[in-house]
């Protein structure tokens, strides 16, 4: 990996209700449409989605000179 940036997966529900993250993160179904949050017999996410931590990208950025320069246009 290049830039130490990595994606952070988080669980959410399969009709896209709600995430299970912060005050629902212990919860095992949708807070909102009652889906399960995960496939049935397994601990196997039904679905999920990605966030990039933005003051990683911006320390990336501001590793190369000429990017860094450029922010400041």
């Amino acid at each position: 990996m290049i830039t130490g940036v990595v994606p952070l997966i988080h669980d959410m529900c399969i009709d896209t209700c709600a995430a299970f993250t912060g005050p629902f993160s212990s919860l095992q179904a949708c807070p909102l449409c009652s889906e399960p949050q995960y496939h049935p017999g397994t601990r196997d996410a039904r679905q999920q989605f990605l966030t990039i931590p933005i003051g990683l990208i911006i320390q990336a950025l501001y590793h190369s000179l000429e990017t860094a320069e450029k922010m400041h246009y």
